[in-house]
């Protein structure tokens, strides 16, 4: 294995307190109030590990994509969510991206 893949599958404590960082600025917003942390920690780390490394805009990504409408309340309770039809991060940003598109006013 060359020492680029081992890379990108590292950690570092670095890493962790960005990530660290931006959830609890998001779990700190009003929109995200009956979200899950959970949910708002997987986001921050689908968009961390695309490149995305800054506190302050994860914490926003994570914000308007947890409280958007394609993340519905689960059957586990208010304080649980999951995305639209068992989604992921892709099909919600996808989801969002067609309602958009239909209502641009949104």
């Amino acid at each position: 294995m060359q020492a680029r893949e081992f890379d990108r599958n590292v950690m570092t404590m670095h890493d962790v307190d960005v990530m660290r960082e931006a959830v609890n600025m998001a779990v700190s917003s009003p929109e995200t109030a009956d979200i899950d942390p959970e949910a708002i920690a997987r986001i921050v780390f689908w968009f961390y590990r695309r490149g995305l490394a800054d506190p302050e805009k994860l914490s926003d990504i994570a914000v308007f994509l947890a409280s958007s409408r394609a993340f519905i309340p689960s059957d586990r309770g208010s304080h649980h969510h999951q995305l639209t039809g068992g989604a992921d991060v892709p099909d919600l940003l996808q989801s969002i991206l067609r309602s958009r598109r239909r209502n641009p006013a949104a």
